[in-house]
This record gives C-alpha cells, sequence and structure tokens, in this order.
C-alpha cells in the first residue's frame, strides 16, 4: 500500500481482493490490538488516495459505513486507553469524513444509522472525541438540507454551541487542535444558516440572543483572534521583505505571498467568521446588530471590516469548483450587497451604547 497504493487500490475497485471485507471486520474485532491499528490506517489509505472515491462505493457496498460507525460508538462513554489506539480511532473518523465528502447518498446513509446523533453525543461528553466527531459533524451536514434539519430536530444546536463556546486549554500542544476544531465548528453553523428556513432558521438565530448576547461575544472574541493574527503575519512578511512595501499596491509576487500566508495563519476560519456575523446582522434583529456592532467597537473593528474579508473571499473563490463552493460564492455575493445597505443605514458608533437588554423570552432549543 505504501509503495503503490493506486495500484492496490485498483485491484480493490476491480474487486481482486477482499481486502476490504478483512480490514472491517478486524476493525470490529473485541479489544483493541495491533492489527486494528494497520487496518485503520490501510482503510483510511485507500479511501483518501486518488481512486478513494471508487473505493468509497466498494466500502458502502459492504455496509462500511455502518461498521465503521459501530467502531467508534464505544468511545463514547470511554476514551482510547494508548497512543496506538488513539491513532486508530483517529483513522476511522478520517475514514468516515472522506466517505461523507460530498456524497449526499452516503451523508443520508450516515444520517439513518443514528451517525449524526451519536456524534452530537460525543460533542457533548467533552471526551477525546469531541473534536473528531465535530469535524464528522461538518462534513454529514455540509451542503445538505436533511441533515442540517434532522441536527435541529435531535436538538443537536445545543451540541454545537457547546463546542463553540468552549476555548479549550491553553496550551501549545493543543492550540492546533483546537483551532481546527473551531474552523469545523464555524463552518457547520454557516452551512446551517445556508440551509436552514422557517422555525428551525429562528431557533438557530435566536441562539445570537441568549443569556445577554454571549454567542455574539463569543463570535467577535474568535473573529478578532484570528483578524490580529491574519494581520501580524502579513505586517511580518512586509517586514522580512521590504523591497516590497513600494510594490505592495501592485506586484502580484507580493499578493500571491500575502494570500498564502494569510491562510496559513487562520484566514478561512476569520472568513468563515465574517460570514456568520453577516448572516446574523443581516437577519432583521436590531438588538443582535446592535450588540455586534459595540463588540465590534470595543475591539477597535467594524462591520466594514467584516465587509474587506467578504470582499477577499468572494475575490478568491474558484469560479467551477463544486456545487457547494458555487453555492456559497453566491451567498457571500448576497451578503455582500446587504452588508452594505446595513453599514450605509447604521450610523457608526462613536462611543459604545449602553448594553442592549437581553431577550429574555428567545426560545431555547
Amino acid at each position: 500500500m505504501e509503495i503503490a497504493p493506486e495500484v492496490a487500490v485498483r485491484k480493490l475497485v476491480a474487486g481482486d481482493s477482499k481486502l476490504i471485507d478483512w480490514l472491517l471486520k478486524r476493525l470490529r474485532k473485541g479489544e483493541f490490538d495491533e492489527n486494528q491499528l494497520y487496518s485503520s490506517e490501510i482503510l483510511s489509505m485507500i479511501l483518501l488516495s486518488q481512486d478513494g472515491k471508487e473505493a468509497g462505493k466498494v466500502v458502502m457496498e459492504k455496509g462500511g459505513l455502518k461498521k465503521l460507525i459501530r467502531c467508534i460508538a464505544k468511545y463514547r462513554k470511554n476514551d482510547p486507553n494508548s497512543l496506538d489506539e488513539v491513532e486508530m480511532v483517529e483513522n476511522v473518523f478520517g475514514s468516515i469524513c472522506a466517505l461523507l465528502n460530498g456524497n449526499k447518498e452516503n451523508q443520508a446513509a450516515f444520517a439513518a444509522a443514528d451517525g449524526l446523533t451519536l456524534m452530537v453525543t460525543m460533542i457533548r461528553k467533552k471526551r477525546y472525541t469531541q473534536a473528531a466527531a465535530m469535524k464528522v459533524l461538518n462534513y454529514a451536514v455540509s451542503n445538505n438540507l436533511k441533515n442540517c434539519e434532522k441536527l435541529i430536530d435531535i436538538s443537536g444546536l445545543k451540541a454545537v454551541f457547546k463546542a463553540f463556546m468552549s476555548r479549550g486549554k491553553k496550551t501549545k500542544k493543543l492550540r492546533k487542535e483546537l483551532e481546527e476544531s473551531e474552523e469545523h465548528v464555524l463552518s457547520c453553523i454557516v452551512q446551517l444558516f445556508a440551509n436552514l428556513s422557517d422555525i428551525r432558521y429562528l431557533r438557530l438565530l435566536n441562539k445570537f440572543k441568549e443569556n445577554g448576547y454571549e454567542k455574539v461575544e463569543r463570535l467577535v472574541e474568535v473573529h478578532e483572534k484570528y483578524f490580529s493574527r491574519v494581520e501580524n503575519a502579513e505586517n511580518a512578511y512586509l517586514e522580512e521583505h521590504p523591497e516590497l512595501q513600494s510594490e505592495r499596491p501592485s506586484s502580484e509576487k507580493y499578493q500571491v505571498e500575502r494570500y498564502m500566508r494569510r491562510i496559513d495563519n487562520g484566514l478561512h476560519s476569520l472568513q468563515l467568521c465574517s460570514v456568520i456575523i453577516a448572516l446574523v446582522c443581516s437577519a432583521g434583529n436590531t438588538g443582535i446588530l446592535e450588540r455586534m456592532q459595540q463588540v465590534l467597537f470595543q475591539q477597535d473593528l467594524s462591520l466594514q471590516n467584516v465587509k474587506e474579508t467578504l470582499e477577499e473571499y468572494h475575490a478568491n473563490m474558484d469560479e467551477e469548483e463544486s456545487k457547494t463552493s458555487v453555492k456559497m460564492k453566491k451567498i457571500v455575493k448576497n451578503l455582500l450587497g446587504i452588508m452594505e445597505q446595513v453599514i450605509t443605514s447604521a450610523n457608526k458608533p462613536t462611543e459604545p451604547k449602553k448594553s442592549v437588554e437581553s431577550d429574555k423570552d428567545a426560545p431555547s432549543s
């Protein structure tokens, strides 16, 4: 597999091997052992290879998704006991993500196998698998209306926003994992806003009114963190390359390097934050809008900064990459028009206003 994974995958797709049956069987067998680790690693390599989509069809035909869900179900109560077991669990979660990625049939099968409920349970339990469960949940709801609706119906909003409000441990070792999880939480919220309507949409929006607009404050906190990091990274690059200072407005080299440096330092999370801020502020709720402006002002930011991030996001979106990206590009384009109106109609605050009273009657999910 390591020497020529493409050849091995093609044999599997052609039906020349029963390896997938054996791998799935080993993953479900008794207590953890090294064979389970090797099986999970090989399966993950197969599904993430160039021919992974075709291999995924074979896995699905053999009931592999259900078997993988059963394999990780025991970790809703117990954490892995060793580093090898941790690696095995991560490989299985990675395989599930590969099966779900952009495949609506597999997303539907995942929901039918109670995969959404299991992920919500894992996120609530706050065990080791919380971050991996959040990633899988994001893949499961991506561009999928039915799964977004089902997530609301199983009270999944509580789990999603519990993860959203979590600040995690402030250690260098865990910072990368925490920020990857934050990105998936933000992406999941964007997907919910993009797909929900009627009462489910209102339940989502009302989350930002609860407890004195605490989630508005948290959203701006996350936005400011990535905004500062992205800007600091760009300034550091300019200090390293002073010759670009005069070329900054037009240099193609600078623009490419600038964007890549920003991506490496959390630009995508900043863009997702900006999309959520725009979605929330354009929903027509005066209380949310006013509180958002107040908290942004306290961080020396404004809705104009949010709009500028959205403009950069829209400008760098691929034209015809996938249905999901085309839909997102249309959403961002519409948000830019709405944000222009919101900014024009809302006078820039010169002083923070008194705290907006929380809506005590806002329904909770």
